[in-house]
Parts: C-alpha cells; sequence; structure tokens
C-alpha cells in the first residue's frame, strides 16, 4: 500500500494565507476606480504612475475601513455664508466680530443685517429760515427740535412735518452761563403755576410735536422740583422726553423714568466744534457707541459745516448695519421703563 505525500501544517497554511492575500489584493486594486469620490478619483487618474501600494495606502483606503467615503472638503463660498448667516458663528472662524462693519456685504434673506438703531436731533431750528430748510432736506429719518416763538418756528415746523420728519419742542431752560433764554424760557425762579403756564404756551407755539428736550438747561437740569414739574405736564401730554445732558449732574432723564414717560439720553454732540474734522470723528464715535451698547442718540445743528457732512455720510450708517430712526421710535423701543413694562 502506497504511503500519502504528507503536507505540513505550516506549509498548507502558508498557501492559504498567500491565497487569501492573492484574493485582497485584486479585490483592493479594482475597487478605487468604483467607490471614490470624483475629487479623489481625478486625482487618482492623473497621477497613474503611483504605485499600487501608495494607491492602497491613501486616505481611500482608510475611509473604506471606516466603510465610508471621504467627505469632500467645504467650500470657501460655502464657509462665508454660513459664518455671517447666525452671528454665533462670527466668532467660530476666528473672523472679528466687526465683520459687521462691513455689513452693506452681508445679506440675510436679502436683508441688510442690523446691529444697532440711532436717532439724530437737528437742534436750534427757528431762527435761520435757510439753515432750517437745508437741514429739512438731509436725506434720512432725522428729528427736528424746534425753538418755541422763533421766528421760522411753525414754518420750519410744518416743512419738516410735510416731509415726514419728526418734529419735536426745543425747551429753553435756565444755564450756568446766564445766556439768554428768550420767550417761553423755564427758570429755577418761577413758581409751579408760571411754570406750568410757561411750558404749555411753549407747547402750543411749535405744531405737530411728538415730544421735547431742553435747549441749553445746564442748571434748571439739575434741580429735581422743576423737573418734576416739567415731567407731569409732558405726561399729562402724551409726550417723550430726551435729556440733552447739558451737564453731567442733570436729573431730567432720571426723573421721567420716574413719571413712566418714555425717554433717553443724549450720546454725542456732534459739531460742537464746527469743524468738518471733528464732526467726521465725532460721526465716527456715534457709530461705535450705537454698536456697543445697540443704539444711541446724536444732537447736532443746522450749521452748513454739518448739514454738508450729514448730507455726504449718512448713508453710511446703513453700510454699518445701522438704521436710522425718528426719536419717538428709538424712545419707545429703547426706553427702560417701556422695555420693562413690554416684559411684564
Amino acid at each position: 500500500m502506497a504511503t500519502p505525500n504528507y503536507i505540513s501544517p505550516s506549509k498548507a497554511n502558508s498557501g492559504r494565507v498567500k491565497a487569501t492575500l492573492f484574493i485582497v489584493f485584486l479585490y483592493w486594486w479594482t475597487m478605487p476606480a468604483i467607490s471614490m469620490p470624483d475629487d479623489i478619483n481625478v486625482t487618482s487618474k492623473t497621477n497613474t504612475s503611483k504605485s499600487s501600494a501608495s494607491t492602497i495606502l491613501n486616505a481611500d483606503f482608510l475611509s473604506k475601513f471606516n466603510n465610508k467615503a471621504p467627505a469632500p472638503e467645504p467650500s470657501a463660498d460655502s464657509m462665508i455664508k454660513h459664518s455671517i448667516t447666525f452671528d454665533d458663528n462670527i466668532e467660530s472662524f476666528g473672523t472679528s466680530r466687526d465683520l459687521r462693519e462691513d455689513a452693506d456685504t452681508i445679506k440675510e434673506l436679502g436683508e441688510p443685517i442690523i446691529v444697532a438703531d440711532v436717532a439724530i436731533i437737528i437742534d436750534d431750528i427757528g431762527y435761520n429760515r435757510d439753515q432750517g430748510l437745508a437741514a429739512i432736506n438731509i436725506p434720512g429719518n432725522l428729528t427736528y427740535a424746534i425753538i418755541p416763538h422763533s421766528p421760522y418756528a411753525k414754518f420750519l415746523a410744518t416743512t419738516a412735518h410735510q416731509q415726514q420728519k419728526e418734529v419735536i419742542l426745543h425747551a429753553p431752560m435756565s444755564n450756568i452761563h446766564n445766556h439768554p433764554l428768550g420767550k417761553s424760557g423755564l427758570t429755577e425762579d418761577m413758581g409751579e403755576a408760571v411754570f406750568d403756564s410757561t411750558l404749555l404756551d411753549a407747547l402750543a407755539s411749535v405744531p405737530h410735536i411728538s415730544g421735547v428736550n431742553n435747549h441749553m438747561g445746564s442748571l434748571l437740569t439739575q434741580m429735581q422740583r422743576p423737573m418734576e414739574w416739567t415731567m407731569k405736564t409732558l405726561k399729562a401730554n402724551g409726550l417723550f422726553f430726551i435729556d440733552s445732558r447739558t451737564t453731567p449732574a442733570s436729573v431730567a432723564w432720571k426723573t421721567a423714568q420716574k413719571y413712566n414717560i418714555a425717554s433717553l439720553k443724549r450720546d454725542v454732540f456732534l459739531d460742537h466744534q464746527r469743524d468738518s474734522i471733528f464732526i467726521a470723528e465725532q460721526f465716527e464715535r456715534f457709530i461705535s457707541i450705537a454698536k456697543r451698547n445697540g443704539y444711541a442718540i446724536a444732537i447736532a445743528h443746522p450749521y452748513p459745516e454739518t448739514t454738508k457732512y450729514l448730507i455726504d455720510n449718512i448713508h453710511r450708517l446703513e453700510a454699518h448695519g445701522i438704521r436710522l430712526q425718528s426719536a419717538s421710535e428709538l424712545v419707545n423701543h429703547y426706553s427702560p421703563n417701556k422695555q420693562q413694562q413690554a416684559k411684564m
């Protein structure tokens, strides 16, 4: 009886391993052209000089090991789009938050993103007809503070109103420099009855008013009792109040809040120096405060230098994502007492 040939276990296992490796090799050799994403497939087609080992041991091989193809990297356009659609993503991309400074290029659903609201009040309207008309013709939703009983008060108030601009009373109040107040000036030596009748006379002298701010007043606005009389009258007539803040010691705004009157304080004087460079610097400061706080109020005057600067530059507010509103719109939205009521 013939003895059968004996094949050792090691040789048998070696043969099976070689056969298995050969089958695996063939599988990986043929699969890349079928399953690779297009952007990787193009690369492999153009680099035909690569060895089979480098073809297998690439990112595609590792992804196949995990049973999924690598996702294509996002395009630059996609990253920019998502970084500006949601405000939180601005920081996540390591981008300065004042990517919002170029908000004319930032659109959401086709509309500019609004980052702040502002009001610009032009004070001292009424004594100069031509300067008053030029100021009223500044484009945008400005507010005009008109001095009672001034020669062109009614004419300029009516003109502004016809152009759908807001009109408020610029109420003269006593000041530490003893500057003259004119008719309807409010002073610290008045009793309550005289004070009230004088203020009511001033309110009646200017048509179409929706609110009040103080003209001068660096003395009177420091005094609690006259400010209480003022706010009682404004509340009775449904008027808002803007504290021009001609003194840091003013109690006018706090008193208005106490009487539940919609009220805010001036943030910037644009032109207390009649110089175009200074006005430009103050305008930039105005923009900065608005972006920091979410809103701001600027007060200016109908000087030719101011009118020219605003005509040339007021459009830049929109480019910064800043919305120009009337004083009443701003006050009714941002007055602390009104915000607190809205939360109730």
